[in-house]
């Protein structure tokens, strides 16, 4: 009995999972755009912001976002979610091929954390305006060391 209880909400939970990981990503997607308008606005070319105005536009910022308004954040507390997803559809692939399952849910493991700290960087960029002017001049020295 305790058996089929406990199968019954590890299915419930894992189609929670699956339902609201992708409902999360997609708000992060949307969050990007400061008006709904914008998401339709399209550009032949893309020309990339230098380092300079990044580092500007990020440092200008007026109001300071909150930590829930903050895309990156949002995507960055839901990666647990992704790993749980990875291992229901592992799971669930496992009776057919042991194998692709195993190697599926590792390399999707190994992604989600890389995918994280990925976030985790963009997430303190929204914080770089309470740096000294030292401090930012010593990190960008440290990134242009490194190349």
């Amino acid at each position: 009995m305790k058996a089929i209880l406990v199968n019954s909400v590890i299915r419930i939970s894992s189609g929670i999972i699956l339902i609201v990981l992708p409902a999360l990503l997609i708000l992060v997607f949307v969050l990007h755009f400061k008006h709904p308008a914008d998401f339709f606005e399209f550009k032949r070319n893309y020309v990339p912001k230098s380092a300079a105005e990044t580092v500007e536009s990020l440092i200008n910022q007026t109001p300071k976002p909150s930590i829930w308004h903050n895309p990156h954040m949002i995507a960055y507390l839901s990666m647990p979610l992704l790993i749980a997803m990875s291992l229901i559809l592992g799971e669930s692939l496992w009776r057919f091929q042991p194998g692709f399952a195993l190697i599926g849910s590792v390399l999707m493991c190994v992604g989600t954390i890389f995918l994280a700290g990925l976030f985790a960087t963009w997430s303190t960029l929204y914080d770089i305006r309470n740096l000294r002017p030292g401090q930012l001049l010593l990190i960008c020295w440290t990134i242009t060391r490194e190349r």
